[in-house]
């Protein structure tokens, strides 16, 4: 039985043997025509469990192909296939910076972004799904990862948001995405399966002030408060970043922002995912 040229290695093999002692493996033994006479030297009384060979077959550890990116795992044969859905480096992500070509795990994103571009990058944990972040804005891209609470093993229990925040005719923009792999048709040598889980990321942005302790423009103002709740996109910036146009933007109005607020923002995020 040569194991690296079954074609069944996503499933549990049993070894088998005939009398003499030929082995072969379940799923080739169910294509013989004549199970009960062995393929090789024809002897008869079929085939049977041959335990030695099931244990050697059992302690057969495959790497990951994502241990380039830093995967050390080396499931067993048959749990191969579940372990490439599962695994945290399964997806390489683009950077969106404008000319960069850096291509990396999530992690080795992350690290890449405050690293080279110093764009701000803020781990929130959050006890609750209900619970919301606080965040300050820089003028930019600001980078978010936080946790889902009570996350199951088919769902993901780490999600990072992209926050930019541009300028904006009435004010300041303010648009998310979240990044997540996206499917895709053919995988490079070396590269597991970007599978995109079922995700529907819904989130809530609110910006409020009081009695103008912002240093608001319209001085006349003593309370404001603002609020949306939206559907977010997700990509993996491997075509690049998103058209703005073609997703929902918050946008705080210039007369609410002071003059020390123009370029840093506070806001409240918070975020539901039905998987």
């Amino acid at each position: 039985m040569d194991h690296a040229s079954s074609k069944a290695q996503s499933t549990y093999l049993i070894p088998t043997n005939c009398n003499v002692g030929h082995v072969l493996c379940s799923p080739c033994l169910n294509k013989l025509k004549n199970p009960t006479k062995c393929h090789v030297c024809g002897a008869s009384g079929g085939f049977h469990r041959c335990h030695a060979m099931e244990r050697l077959v059992e302690s057969i550890h495959i790497p990951c192909p994502n241990s380039t990116f830093g995967c050390t795992a080396r499931p067993a044969y048959h749990k191969h296939q579940r372990h490439q859905q599962a695994c945290i480096m399964r997806s390489r992500f683009r950077c969106p910076g404008e000319a960069c070509t850096f291509v990396g795990s999530m992690d080795a994103l992350l690290d890449h972004f405050t690293g080279v571009h110093r764009w701000p990058c803020t781990t929130k944990v959050r006890e609750s799904r209900s619970e919301s972040c606080k965040l300050s804005l820089r003028s930019g891209f600001n980078f978010l990862r936080t946790n889902v609470p009570g996350a199951t093993a088919t769902t993901r229990t780490q999600v990072q948001f992209l926050l930019n925040s541009a300028p904006h005719p009435f004010g300041r923009a303010i648009s998310v995405l979240c990044i997540q792999s996206q499917p895709h048709a053919a995988m490079g040598p070396g590269q597991g399966p970007s599978l995109s889980l079922t995700m529907e990321p819904k989130c809530a942005l609110r910006y409020y002030s009081f009695e103008n302790r912002h240093h608001c423009k319209d001085e006349r103002l003593t309370e404001y408060n603002q609020s949306s709740k939206f559907r977010v996109a997700c990509t993996d910036f491997s075509n690049g970043l998103p058209n703005a146009d073609d997703y929902f933007q918050f946008v705080v109005p210039a007369s609410v922002l002071g003059d020390s607020h123009k370029d840093n923002i506070n806001i409240q995020f918070g975020f539901r995912i039905r998987s």
